[in-house]
């Protein structure tokens, strides 16, 4: 770029204050933008138009339309400048090689509305670390000694969260210069991602709701951001979002006390910062409308009736512009909704927190009534017709799995028929299902449900009391609850599966009911619901029974629906570490398949490589194991897409594989995105998606960020307890396990004591494995280690190699381990 055209459009810092004088930055960037949505040849007509007397802002347009990528970095700087103007002080500088606490700093990186940015490197030998460090003016602060009050920054340093960027200290030098020393992050800008990769308004949200829940966390510690530009929250090559400069912002309860000097950036900042009254969480709630809006329009809201040059101050302008924020008129109504809440002028009518604010994103994402929206009649029987899009495909599973009488898919459904000859009747079963959908149809129409919406977990409630109610054909009744049972469980709620299935089994015991593959199949749904709530040893016998029961009904071997079974026994089996066993099953399943589908373009080959993939993790076979998930990620991806259950267990298994390969870099990758598959699949409260949480846990334990591990392994164990809440389950004991190995590593004896009460109950249940028991006595061994109580420790240690040495041979890694403990207590 020439020097004279940098000149000519940015002038300097005090040439820039001059012009906004002059003339509002909103009216500026609001001309600019439309001329930019114009063709060129009506431009300069406009311009003369728009501007009428006031040359200087036709002279500046004229010239930013010539030089438009310097247009951008102009509104930048304007930003930066009143900023300073607004925080009355310039920027403090250091030098490079300069000490600032335990670093030294190696160069500058940015220049902020309110900071300086360098990159520093830890100087005192014990480690290598980068960190940012960002120094303000002294007078951005109102008291001098704020960074000294020991509650406020006790506050920041505990703010521990996985989209937020570690603050590591903070202090004044010996120049008098505030700084914050924080986590070093690479990734790009918030909104330069989401166009970067093209992504849909759903993906945006998705997106947008991590920052919200970071917000919510902050929010929840007291704790304010007040600057909540696109350039503080980065994203990484993974997906996973990280908020900056959280630490610079100020604690809740201190915001109160007076005024004080002006922080965050004009341009997205609240009516209430800019006329210096108190702020609240509402601000960051107004920043968020913000922020919203320019991820899913690509712009910030546009000012109705942009001032005119008058006496105004530059800070009453940009007031009156935060005034009257214009949403984009081609947005979704609701979503239009949501923002014009978030940017009410009042802060006492915004949304209450950034968890509110998310409760309505997710609602809109799922097709649920928005908060924001007035509740009336029209608008709710139209959401109702636009969640059953969802409802009406769980409906057509249900019809295609009773037409066809499987439970394993539509596909293999079709192809299982045309190899048997049900007893029943084709007009038989099609009666009975049209009637049955009819009547479920009819219970779910708004009329009868006076106008209430409707779930899908309700609508299965109705279609349950329909098949329980019917009164034809057993056999169609019992497809019918076995249907009712597996969706159920499918969906994590387990209770009511338990319910369903239990009524299967009173069925399956009747010697009335004809012997068929609808009888086969409803019993291994038994055996299914088994091994998900972890009765591993239930789940094992009654797969024995189905097997037999396969070759009763002389069922063919060389069949798909075959094949699922040998690979839900397979599953089972490795679950009960009966590695050899498994293997076994699964490499019949593998040959059946690869004859049934010999282009390997099939998604049953699929599951299949994953539960090999598996069994090679569990035998510590770790590159085999990669090998075989890879292929099944790969197919899962080709034929099903990214959001798609089996791509998500793929993602999932390899970074469990990656953790245990010691590759926690790789094993992040596979599992963040296995989570988020997870979180959009399934919500929060289901099965798999705490697996994600766990697995995510275990990667920052080996990691050692154990704040990071004790968050989701928490989190992972709130789920299981409210999916399980008997407690008495294999996956709650592991997720109970998982938070005691983090309070040992920290040393919280109180929090390990408390939990370790709660293993201790649980490991008396018979539904919890022998290695789980095991791993419970190996960590209370090793806590009282800790605690220098070597009779306690060796009493524990001892118990975990009984639990093991009852499954294991002499010569596992495990029971050498304990072993070498008992020495070393010796």
């Amino acid at each position: 770029m020439a020097t004279g055209a940098r000149l000519a459009l940015y002038q300097s810092s005090e040439k820039l204050y001059f012009l906004i004088m002059a003339y509002s930055l909103e009216q500026l960037e609001h001309i600019y933008e439309q001329c930019l949505n114009m063709p060129e040849e009506e431009r300069m007509a406009f311009i003369s138009a728009a501007c009428g007397d006031n040359h200087a802002l036709e002279v500046m347009l004229l010239n930013m339309l010539k030089h438009q990528q310097q247009a951008i970095e102009y509104f930048e700087q304007m930003q930066q400048t009143l900023a300073r103007g607004l925080t009355d002080g310039d920027l403090p500088r250091l030098a490079t090689g300069e000490k600032v606490g335990k670093y030294r700093i190696i160069r500058f990186l940015a220049k902020g509305g309110m900071s300086n940015v360098y990159l520093a490197e830890r100087d005192d030998g014990h480690f290598e670390q980068q960190v940012v460090v960002k120094c303000l003016p002294a007078k951005a602060l109102k008291h001098e000694d704020a960074l000294h009050q020991a509650e406020e920054h006790q506050i920041l340093a505990k703010l521990r969260h996985p989209n937020i960027a570690t603050l590591y200290d903070a202090g004044i030098t010996t120049g008098n210069v505030p700084y914050f020393i924080m986590e070093f992050i690479e990734g790009i800008p918030i909104d330069e991602y989401v166009e970067q990769k093209k992504l849909s308004i759903d993906r945006r949200l998705a997106l947008f709701g991590q920052v919200l829940q970071a917000v919510a966390y902050a929010h929840s510690h007291l704790i304010l951001h007040l600057d909540l530009k696109p350039g503080n929250i980065l994203v990484n090559g993974a997906g996973h979002v990280k908020l900056l400069d959280f630490g610079i912002a100020t604690a809740i309860t201190s915001a109160h006390q007076g005024q004080r000097g002006f922080i965050g950036t004009p341009k997205i900042a609240a009516p209430e910062q800019l006329s210096g009254e108190p702020l609240t969480v509402s601000t960051d709630v107004y920043q968020l409308g913000m922020l919203m809006h320019k991820l899913i329009a690509g712009k910030f809201p546009e000012t109705e009736n942009p001032s005119a040059p008058d006496e105004k101050t530059a800070r009453e302008r940009m007031q009156q512009a935060a005034e009257n924020r214009k949403i984009d008129r081609n947005l979704d109504y609701e979503l239009a909704a949501i923002l014009k809440k978030c940017l009410h002028i009042v802060p006492a009518n915004r949304y209450s927190g950034a968890g509110t604010l998310l409760d309505d994103v997710r609602s809109f994402r799922q097709h649920l009534p928005v908060g924001a929206m007035e509740q009336n009649l029209r608008y709710r029987v139209a959401k109702f017709t636009q969640r059953h899009r969802t409802a009406s495909i769980a409906s057509v599973l249900i019809l295609l799995a009773l037409i066809a009488g499987t439970t394993v898919s539509l596909w293999q459904a079709k192809e299982a028929r045309q190899q048997r000859d049900l007893a029943l009747k084709n007009e038989q079963v099609s009666t009975a299902t049209k009637n049955f959908l009819l009547d479920l149809f009819m219970a779910a129409h708004p009329s009868v449900n006076k106008g209430d919406t409707m779930t899908v977990f309700q609508f299965l409630d109705k279609g349950y009391e329909k098949a329980d109610s019917y009164a034809g054909s057993p056999q169609i009744k019992l497809e019918m609850l076995t249907t009712m049972g597996k969706l159920y469980r499918s969906l994590g709620d387990y209770n009511t599966s338990k319910k369903v299935l239990a009524q299967v089994q009173a069925m399956a015991a009747d010697s009335a009911l004809s012997l068929s593959l609808t009888y086969v199949l409803a019993i291994q749904e038994l055996a299914l619901y088994q091994r998900d709530v972890g009765n591993y040893d239930s789940a094992s016998a009654i797969m024995h029974q189905v097997m037999h029961l396969y070759h009763q009904i002389d069922y063919p071997e060389q069949d798909s629906v075959y094949a699922s079974s040998l690979k839900n026994h397979a599953f089972i089996f490795k679950q009960l570490e009966k590695n050899d066993s498994a293997v076994a099953l699964i490499q019949r399943a593998i040959v059946n398949e690869e004859k049934l589908w010999p282009d390997g373009k099939n998604i049953n080959l699929a599951e299949s490589y994953y539960i090999l993939g598996v069994i090679q993790r569990n035998q510590m076979k770790y590159a085999e194991a990669v090998k075989s998930v890879s292929r099944s990620l790969e197919l899962c991806e080709n034929l099903m897409g990214t959001y798609f259950p089996g791509t998500m267990a793929n993602l999932n298994l390899l970074g469990g594989t990656y953790s245990q390969m010691d590759d926690p870099a790789s094993a992040l990758v596979y599992t963040r995105k296995a989570m988020n598959i997870a979180e959009r699949l399934y919500g929060e409260n289901h099965a798999e998606t705490a697996t994600s949480y766990n697995n995510l846990g275990s990667i920052f334990f080996k990691l050692e960020q154990l704040d990071s591990a004790y968050y989701y392994h928490r989190k992972g164990l709130l789920v299981r307890q409210h999916l399980f809440p008997g407690k008495e389950n294999i996956n709650v004991m592991l997720s109970t396990n998982n938070l005691i190995q983090v309070f040992i590593k920290s040393r919280q004896q109180d929090s390990v004591r408390k939990y370790l009460n709660e293993a201790f109950i649980l490991a008396k249940s018979p539904k919890v494995l022998a290695r789980q028991r095991a791993a419970t006595y190996t960590l209370a061994g090793d806590f009282y280690v800790q605690a220098a109580q070597a009779d306690s420790a060796k009493d524990f240690y001892n118990q975990a190699l009984l639990e093991n040495r009852s499954y294991l041979p002499e010569n596992d890694a495990r029971i050498v381990e304990l072993l070498e403990k008992v020495e070393k207590l010796k």
